[in-house]
């Protein structure tokens, strides 16, 4: 729920996107999912690129090893 809040609700005060992929990462080290891996490359494909490449790189090979034609992981421009 801080993740949803931090992105939608509060996203407007600085510092609030950090917040919410603090909190992501917290999620994805709890239950380690599809969902989850692509909700870490949100975070890359704004324009404040939270995410590096490399990091984002890594994530896109998990996915499509798991679910070759994913969408979110395919739509990744590096």
């Amino acid at each position: 729920m801080a993740i949803d809040v931090m992105l939608n609700l509060l996203c407007f005060i600085e510092g609030a996107y950090s917040v919410a992929l603090f909190h992501t990462r917290e999620l994805l080290a709890i239950t380690k999912s599809i969902e989850n891996l692509e909700s870490i490359l949100f975070f890359y494909k704004i324009p404040e690129k939270l995410v590096d490449k490399k990091e984002a790189q890594c994530i896109v090979e998990e996915i499509l090893n798991i679910e070759p034609d994913n969408k979110v992981a395919l739509g990744v421009k590096y």
